[in-house]
């Protein structure tokens, strides 16, 4: 090798080190960087000619190094895992919140919630019985009974509100994923542009992936690598269920009603439900979107939509008409103090706002106590008896009507297999939650021991590269006093 040959070598060991130093400083400024993987230089050693010369032969060292490129530091597979470990956890995490606020709702136990306002309103017709002459004791029972129909109106009401924030989040996030999957195909049609033309892509491929992971945790899809670092994802097993294609993509659209009440009284119901809205090239399409039986964030939504509210709002309507019913076949036939024998249909003292008893649905979100202290039928006698009618005032019915605290599949006891029947399910999603947690951590710690920055790797390489900078330096500084040296010589 001749010593203007070694100045090449040294110049391409200068421009490795320089280019090492470049990318080290690139993973510590982004060490902090969401969905930013590593990036490694990738160098080779140049050798000598591959086609043998036919008068002389080389016999040098080699030529130094070369830099063919910079990787970003992926593990497919450990990729796919974090992915499906997300779309399980953001399906539990969505069902966590659901159950959350259902139990802040329900507030039981609790010495102001249902359950209380119900033994309040059994114990005062107790009381009302054992004090005939006086109106306080009946008064207290009216107020007890409204006490009861509004805390269950509350309730109701309340979990109508939640299906509607529900149902608003479901298209807050359509919206999202529209979005991200048109952001996807552009960064596709980059990147695939930079690979073909030799240009860099990694930052790009990085912004991709970190929206590919969004958009198959909320849709629980999956994601295709294709040819030029194309990303594809897909939300079915069909070869039409791509959301997005190369550098194009579709949209979803929500469907059902948008109103708690319009969907609970509709005939028949309708279900919430994600369907395509438009194709690749705009046109409009039908059909479900989501894939059947997969995890995911619009998953968990639409069983809170269709499932999980609606079955314990028709809890709460039961509550009501058995409430309502028991309390008004307990009045009927009975007497008031005034001597009115309450005769079945009228009055009732839960209606439904309109003189009717309650029945079906959102009869929780409408109960009312209606009604005085004289229309409470306490007697089972009538108080002011005519002959031949033989009859005293008591308070035999007051006392009936406080036993149906503890009925056998009376209001109380439903309430109670309520509180029963949600303290198991919410355990069970708290428990699977905190499972899913552990799962989607473990993988990406796995997944950012491949592409996450380390610190104190990177300060390795940066003394390495200085190093390797210095040492080519000198080289390149020795060789120029070599060939000053043999130019010096001639002189």
């Amino acid at each position: 090798m001749s010593s203007f040959s070694s100045l090449n070598l040294g110049s391409r060991a200068i421009f490795a080190a320089q280019r090492g130093l470049d990318i080290t400083g690139q993973n510590i400024a982004n060490s902090a960087t969401p969905g930013y993987s590593r990036q490694r230089v990738d160098q080779v050693a140049v050798g000598g000619p591959t086609v043998p010369a036919i008068w002389s032969k080389y016999d040098q060292a080699g030529g130094g190094v070369k830099v063919t490129g910079v990787s970003r530091m992926r593990d497919e597979f450990l990729e796919a895992r974090a992915r499906t470990a997300h779309q399980n956890l953001g399906e539990l995490s969505e069902s966590q919140k659901t159950y959350e606020a259902i139990e802040r709702t329900i507030g039981e136990p609790s010495n102001t919630g249902l359950k209380q306002r119900m033994a309040e309103f059994w114990q005062s017709w107790s009381a009302a019985g054992n004090d005939l002459k006086s109106e306080a004791p009946r008064n207290v029972v009216v107020e007890r009974g409204r006490a009861v129909a509004t805390e269950l109106n509350r309730i109701a009401t309340t979990l109508e509100v939640q299906w509607n924030d529900t149902r608003s989040q479901l298209d807050a996030n359509i919206n999202d994923i529209n979005k991200a999957a048109g952001d996807i195909a552009t960064l596709n049609r980059a990147i695939r542009n930079n690979v073909i033309n030799g240009l860099p892509a990694n930052e790009l491929a990085d912004l991709r992936d970190l929206l590919v992971e969004k958009v198959t945790t909320l849709t629980g899809g999956t994601a295709e690598r294709a040819a030029d670092g194309v990303v594809n994802v897909k939300l079915g097993p069909g070869t039409n269920d791509y959301l997005v294609s190369g550098h194009e993509s579709r949209t979803l659209v929500a469907v059902g009603s948008n109103d708690a009440v319009a969907h609970r009284t509709a005939a028949p119901v309708t279900p919430v439900g994600v369907e395509w809205a438009k194709d690749f090239d705009g046109t409009a399409m039908t059909g479900n979107a989501l894939p059947a039986g997969a995890h995911s964030t619009l998953a968990a939504q639409l069983t809170t939509l269709n499932t999980t509210l609606p079955s314990y709002l028709d809890k709460l309507d039961t509550i009501a008409v058995t409430i309502a019913t028991d309390v008004n076949t307990q009045q009927s036939g009975n007497w008031t103090v005034t001597g009115t024998q309450q005769v079945a249909g009228s009055p009732k003292l839960f209606t439904n706002g309109a003189g009717a008893l309650p029945a079906g649905v959102r009869a929780a979100a409408t109960l009312q106590f209606q009604g005085g202290p004289n229309d409470l039928a306490i007697s089972t006698k009538n108080p002011t008896p005519a002959p031949p009618a033989v009859g005293a005032l008591n308070g035999d019915n007051a006392k009936d009507m406080s036993a149906l605290m503890s009925k056998a599949d009376g209001a109380d006891d439903k309430l109670r297999g309520l509180v029963v029947t949600l303290g198991v399910e919410a355990a069970s999603v708290y428990r699977n939650q905190q499972a899913a947690a552990n799962v989607a951590k473990t993988a990406d710690d796995a997944r950012d021991s491949v592409s996450g920055v380390s610190l104190n790797e990177e300060m390795t390489h940066l003394i390495q590269y200085q190093h390797s900078f210095a040492a080519a330096a000198k080289f390149i500084t020795a060789v120029d006093a070599t060939i000053e040296s043999l130019l010096n010589m001639t002189r």
